[in-house]
């Protein structure tokens, strides 16, 4: 596990701390001070790269719409245009996938 976020929208990814095993026993090794935030990678924005994009709304599917375009190398102009004044949140993976959800593997 590398604790970097695997699905879109990710406002931070998450901190990792080094698990060893030994004789039976499990030992965590933890910073004396964790991250409060972890910003994703994403290529920084280049004042040079004259292209933009415009987003409709702030919802999930905008926030994963600019992630994908950061790391895949877009470093443009990117605006969201919304009335909302709240960040947007993602519910849960298990959320989006019960329907799928085999109940015999249960």
């Amino acid at each position: 596990m590398t604790g970097i976020s695997e699905y879109s929208p990710a406002i931070d990814d998450l901190a990792k701390f080094y698990v060893e095993e030994k004789n039976g026993k499990i030992s965590l090794y933890v910073p004396r001070f964790v991250p409060k935030r972890i910003i994703p990678f994403s290529f920084p924005r280049d004042y040079n790269d004259l292209r933009k994009v415009v987003i409709i709304g702030s919802g999930a599917s905008a926030m994963g719409c600019v992630e994908t375009l950061k790391k895949n190398g877009y470093s443009g102009e990117i605006t969201i245009v919304t009335k909302d004044y709240q960040l947007p949140y993602d519910k849960t993976r298990l959320s989006k996938e019960i329907k799928n959800l085999n109940y015999d593997d249960l």
